[in-house]
């Protein structure tokens, strides 16, 4: 059966775009923050070890391999015909605040188990909302730039969340505790009217009928689309790349740099820049296309980790500068691998008729919060190997190297894997689409993909 979505123009209003990406702000909370924050609360304030922390976040993962797909798949074929994104957010809602507050607000006594625990049920609530939110913005806009800019304008709200998210902590002092218990608190104040505008303004593009091919048939013919799987492996080596400095943050800058006071405003300086980035970057892919633009951040990324093995303890200005460039080349990260994501989704529906945007963010949803959960799982371990351990203030030399290593060196052998995989990306401007009109004259023409719009 043949199926697609049409949103209600091709150019989006910014007062829609806003409308949408204002979501982004309390789910920031839950993205780089969460690793930046939560194994170093675990490990000093808790009482687990490095290790411990970082298995535990990993193993959670094994449930992340049968949630995510099987909720994006689900998304795309359950709801009826109309808002099938909302119901699913509305749904998760729920479970995702009781999550939230019993992972950041351990009960007395919590342990691994309670970790373990706390972790499924908070990533089974993180799944059920944003895998339809981030389905249901692929399908708001059509055309190659129109895709960027809907994923640019959320992926600013999702920095400026990251920003408060990061300034809360140190806000609160040296209680580590205390800052966790601000910090889940904060991100339910906001996101339950976050959701409630989002719910209320944004319109949920209409299938005109579902799709009747199973999710174990969708997940395969995804799985062999080479585009798609380039870029999930592409963006899956980038996002473990960024997620061990983002582990090691608060360790590197407290241990290696002697500077435990400075982890806030350089934090601060790190995402307020990747927020800068974000129009250069985008005005850069309508040049050079979106793969080259981001391989150009990359590779800038990559110089800059290279700096910091040769950084020694003191050196806070030019970690400062390196924070800044490396921000800045995080608004590539954040903002172009979701539009390029999209492009693949929008070549998949006019080719196939079907909508299956739920399917593949389910992919890409892991696929996020696995590349996070591993840069834990191994980084931590390996520190307590060498003989790290962040309780204490005088570190041995082994201990040290090996965390200027994981924080600077490996980095940049899995950037230059997502590299050499997204340079040979085969979608651009003028592609499969040709342009962004013949995009839409293709869909506008082909009663197979065309959807009448409905209201709520």
């Amino acid at each position: 059966m043949r199926n697609s979505v049409k949103s209600d123009s091709a150019h989006m209003h910014n007062a829609k775009l806003i409308a949408y990406g204002q979501m982004g702000l309390p789910l920031a909370g839950i993205s780089l923050p969460l690793y930046v924050y939560l194994p170093t609360f675990y490990s000093t304030s808790v009482g687990l070890s490095l290790t411990t922390v970082g298995l535990v976040l990993l193993a959670t993962r094994i449930w992340d391999f049968v949630s995510d797909p099987l909720v994006g798949v689900l998304s795309d074929r359950i709801g009826e015909h109309k808002n099938r994104r909302k119901k699913w957010i509305i749904a998760g809602s729920p479970i995702f605040l009781a999550g939230l507050l019993l992972l950041f607000m351990p009960l007395r006594g919590a342990g691994a188990t309670y970790l373990l625990l706390v972790n499924v049920i908070f990533y089974l609530g993180v799944t059920m909302v944003t895998i339809p939110y981030l389905a249901w913005g692929a399908e708001l806009a059509k055309g190659y730039h129109e895709r960027s800019r809907v994923t640019g304008i959320r992926e600013c709200f999702v920095i400026v969340g990251t920003i408060l998210a990061a300034a809360i902590p140190y806000l609160a002092g040296d209680d580590m505790r205390s800052a966790m218990q601000i910090f889940a608190i904060s991100i339910t104040l906001i996101f339950i009217p976050s959701v409630v505008l989002l719910i209320i303004t944004t319109q949920d593009p209409v299938a005109q009928s579902l799709p009747n091919w199973t999710w174990r048939t969708s997940l395969k013919t995804i799985s062999q689309d080479e585009s798609f799987r380039r870029l999930l492996f592409a963006y899956f080596m980038n996002g473990f790349a960024n997620g061990l400095p983002a582990t090691l943050f608060i360790l590197f800058v407290s241990h290696r740099l002697g500077a435990p006071d400075e982890v806030g405003p350089l934090l601060i300086l790190y995402f307020a820049c990747g927020i800068f980035g974000i129009p250069g970057w985008l005005a850069l892919s309508r040049r050079i296309d979106k793969h080259r633009a981001w391989s150009a951040a990359m590779v800038t990324a990559c110089i800059c980790f290279l700096s910091v093995l040769f950084l020694k303890q003191g050196d806070i200005f030019h970690f400062a500068c390196i924070c800044a460039l490396t921000g800045f080349c995080l608004g590539a990260d954040l903002t172009l691998p979701p539009s390029i994501q999209a492009d693949i989704i929008a070549q998949d529906s006019i080719k196939s008729g079907e909508d299956r945007a739920g399917a593949f963010f389910g992919l890409w949803n892991f696929a996020t919060k696995l590349a996070l959960a591993g840069a834990v799982g191994i980084s931590f371990p390996l520190l307590e190997w060498s003989g790290f351990n962040a309780q204490i203030t005088d570190q041995t030399e082994n201990g040290l190297l090996m965390l200027t290593l994981l924080y600077g060196g490996l980095p940049i052998l899995f950037k230059i894997g997502a590299i050499l995989l997204i340079l040979r990306h085969s979608i651009n401007k003028d592609g499969f689409n040709n342009g962004d009109n013949h995009e839409e004259n293709i869909i506008s023409h082909s009663p197979s993909l065309r959807a009448p719009d409905r209201g709520m």
